[in-house]
């Protein structure tokens, strides 16, 4: 029973040791440096911060043009920038494909021998199946004719698209804070204003101009919002994802004729990122406090070191047994 009925208590020993002393003050000075200039200066562990919510508009200029067929076609950015307006985002057309149509038949993509081999008002792709196998050797469909010829051609491809130059403005809240912040509204080249070219980063614009590119592109509204306004602007970043991008709008329409124009380009994905910083006294505290639970490990390590290395008189005055049976003697 005296093998588990028992109880221990810390009893303090004082050792007056020149070594001993400054080995313990070494370690309690190391803890306080640590959590002065890491975890309060370089980590700024006296700040709260706050997410961002911004948005984010663009604005593109410049000049193309395409040799189609040894006539030279000049295109600027409202040729080519479509949809004008967009939420975080942007296109520049690099190639497209033009097809006037009209509603009425012509051969669909479904072969045939036979009229039989074509059944009446099936839906295909573009349109709906006659039963009718026509001269080419294809059944016969109503709706927009004649169909597309998507095969993209140096004929149809813009020159000098890569540079075109692309202003980003932004407008941010640090909403813990209710704090607001704003791009300059000038824009100023490397900062806000840049080159398709220089989005694309290392990617060759030759290689985007006939399949189309898209691009990531980050605004990093970091900021110490202790500092000077001035100091809190956005860094803009780009990223190209591999992979290809194109889509198909009516350029013009009536009810019996439109303008199919299937186009490939520069895709650029805009998102704001970031947070703010802001000095909060309690923030603070709880830093300090979190960080000093390290000067009572100061006090572990050179007991463990007094216990291992110095001779056993350190272990008989550090544990003791005090056995009841001695109380009255």
């Amino acid at each position: 029973m005296e093998a588990v009925l028992y109880f221990d208590t810390v009893q303090l020993v004082t050792v007056h040791s020149f070594p001993i002393g400054v080995l313990h003050r070494s370690f309690q000075l190391a803890v306080i440096l640590y959590i002065a200039i890491y975890s309060l200066y370089l980590q700024k562990g006296y700040q709260e911060y706050s997410t961002v919510k911004g948005v984010i508009y663009t604005k593109v200029k410049g000049l193309a043009y395409a040799d189609h067929q040894g006539e030279m076609i000049v295109y600027d950015a409202n040729d080519l920038v479509y949809p004008p307006v967009e939420t975080n985002a942007l296109f520049i057309t690099t190639a497209f494909i033009s097809t006037t149509q009209s509603r009425g038949n012509c051969s669909s993509t479904i072969k045939c021998s036979l009229d039989g081999n074509c059944t009446n008002t099936a839906l295909e792709t573009n349109g709906a199946l006659l039963p009718i196998c026509d001269s080419s050797g294809h059944c016969l469909m109503n709706g927009w004719c004649p169909l597309e010829n998507d095969t993209v051609t140096n004929d149809i491809t813009m020159i000098g698209w890569e540079n075109f130059t692309v202003f980003v403005r932004s407008s941010v809240l640090y909403e813990k804070f209710g704090i607001f912040r704003s791009d300059p509204s000038n824009p100023v080249p490397g900062r806000n204003l840049f080159t398709v070219r220089y989005m694309l980063g290392n990617t060759p614009p030759a290689s985007c101009s006939l399949t189309g590119c898209i691009i990531s592109g980050d605004v990093d509204w970091t900021c110490d919002l202790d500092k000077e306004d001035s100091t809190c602007q956005p860094r803009i970043s780009f990223t190209t994802i591999p992979g290809t991008f194109n889509f198909r709008y009516k350029a013009e329409e009536t009810e019996t004729e439109r303008a199919l124009r299937k186009v490939y380009g520069i895709r650029v994905l805009l998102r704001v990122k970031g947070e703010g910083g802001k000095f909060s006294f309690f923030q603070m505290v709880i830093t300090i406090g979190a960080s000093a639970a390290f000067l009572g490990v100061c006090t572990v390590l050179v007991d463990l070191l007094m216990l291992f290395v110095s001779d056993s008189k350190y272990y008989t005055k550090k544990f003791e047994i005090f056995e009841k049976s001695n109380e009255n003697k």
